[in-house]
């Protein structure tokens, strides 16, 4: 978690007239590990608070808001991309980071749901159907149709 991010997600942060702590700015957090979808699924760290007060970059109302809103408004649980993901399969990601998203909702008491989607990939080829008629021969698994070979032209 960076100062930036958390003096972005600060900034404009209010009390509504029924006395809800809301966000002006949304953040959209990309995930691919626990670990990482639980630091935004918490408040902002205390440090970096502290930290933007004392420089003036937030006011006292935005850092006592902090402890009362997530630092996201949806988490986006990456399934492998053929990267740094960790092959991670969406069918049994997206159920512990539900889990994950309703232990912090419970323990913190947020007033808004935190969405939780996916993206990436759908796990290994070989975990895949075999792609249907329906699916252009030029696009397959793991491959966008942009990526598809283009005939070689002569050099100029």
């Amino acid at each position: 978690m960076t100062p930036a991010l958390v003096r972005y997600r600060l900034q404009g942060a209010r009390l509504t007239r029924d006395g809800t702590a809301v966000c002006r700015n949304r953040v959209l957090a990309k995930v691919s590990r626990p670990e990482v979808a639980q630091a935004f699924l918490s408040p902002a760290p205390e440090r970096i608070v502290a930290q933007l007060l004392s420089a003036g970059k937030i006011n006292g109302e935005q850092a006592r808001l902090s402890r009362h809103v997530p630092m996201c408004d949806a988490l986006c649980v990456e399934a492998d991309s053929g990267g740094h993901t960790d092959q991670g399969v969406a069918a049994t990601l997206i159920p512990a980071f539900v889990r994950l998203r309703d232990q912090y909702m419970a323990g913190f008491r947020y007033p808004h749901r935190i969405a939780v989607g996916a993206a990436g990939g759908s796990g290994r080829r070989k975990q895949l159907p075999p792609p249907s008629s329906s699916v252009p021969t030029s696009c397959s698994p793991g491959r966008s149709i942009n990526a598809r070979r283009r005939p070689a032209t002569a050099s100029r």
